[in-house]
């Protein structure tokens, strides 16, 4: 059965407006960049070509630590995020995460660094 056959019955037995079976529409991100590293802090910047949540996704390349940073549910097509808790002297990793209006998710190329 291919996903958009799921339905979620509602309380009136019509279908749900949001339906976690089927595909929303996936931002693209662009320009996913480090605009700056100093000392334990990160800033970061990038653009999607619809309106969508900011998020990163933080990986200590030799512990396998994932961070995810929290959202403020924000709808907008130029994402700034600043993330302070790093270790110093340590091999990251870092992708952008984007979610759209209706929940379709990018996640970007990641981005080595490795903090002063």
């Amino acid at each position: 059965v291919s996903q958009g056959n799921f339905y979620l019955p509602t309380e009136s037995n019509e279908q749900a407006q949001y339906n976690p079976c089927t595909q929303g529409t996936a931002p693209v991100i662009s320009n996913f960049r480090i605009t700056e590293l100093v000392s334990t802090d990160i800033f970061t910047n990038w653009t999607t070509d619809i309106p969508a949540t900011s998020q990163l996704l933080i990986t200590n390349v030799a512990t396998g630590d994932v961070v995810l940073t929290a959202t403020d549910n924000i709808l907008r097509t130029s994402h700034n995020i600043h993330y302070s808790g790093l270790t110093s002297g340590t091999h990251y990793k870092v992708q952008a995460v984007n979610v759209s209006a209706d929940l379709g998710k990018a996640v970007s190329a990641a981005i080595d660094f490795t903090t002063p």
